[in-house]
This record gives structure tokens, C-alpha cells and sequence, in this order.
């Protein structure tokens, strides 16, 4: 057996745990398995962000066909294409960030 996961806490943290807590184990359980969907819920945001952005630069870039001046074509269709080719590169870090699992040594 590791001790890796061994906590010893100091005096005053030792009575405020026994006067507070009735199970250290369950403690514990309950705060990683709210941490792991606080992270879960942080990781969708962000996901459902950056397909958020390349919906927008679609809508952007349909507005240029009802665009009747050459020029505001050209805005329409270029701000629609980097919004979208932003949104496509930031999701594609975030799942390859994602994608890796840290180790600890």
C-alpha cells in the first residue's frame, strides 16, 4: 500500500474534522465527485463556446448573400470565415488539450 494519499493534518484541523465531519472517507469522495463535475460543466462551457462561434460565423457568412454592394459582401464573407476558422481551431486545441492525460511522477 502507497502512502501517497496519506493526510495528516495539524492539531487545530484534527479537532475542527472531528467535531464537524462524521466520515473523513465520505468527506473526501463527496468533494472529488463535486470537483470532477464543477471541471465537467467548465469543460462543456467552453466546448459549446467555440461551437457557438463557428454557428455565428456561419450566420454571418449567409448574410452575405442577401448583401447587394461588393464590398459588404467581401466584410461579410471574410469576418464569417475567420470567426468560423477560429471557432474550428480553438475546438480542435481544446480537445486535443483535452485529449491528454497528465501523470504525475
Amino acid at each position: 500500500m502507497s502512502d501517497q494519499y496519506v493526510f495528516k493534518p495539524k492539531p487545530e484541523v484534527a479537532d475542527w474534522i472531528d467535531e464537524n465531519i462524521d466520515s473523513w472517507t465520505g468527506f473526501c469522495y463527496e468533494n472529488i465527485a463535486v470537483k470532477q463535475r464543477k471541471q465537467y460543466i467548465e469543460r462543456l462551457d467552453k466546448t459549446a463556446q467555440r461551437v457557438f462561434y463557428v454557428i455565428i460565423g456561419m450566420i454571418i457568412v449567409s448574410f452575405s448573400y442577401l448583401s447587394v454592394d461588393i464590398v459588404n459582401y467581401m466584410f461579410l464573407i471574410a469576418g464569417g470565415l475567420s470567426v468560423i476558422i477560429y471557432g474550428l481551431f480553438s475546438l480542435g486545441y481544446e480537445v486535443v488539450l483535452n485529449g491528454r492525460r497528465r501523470r504525475r511522477i
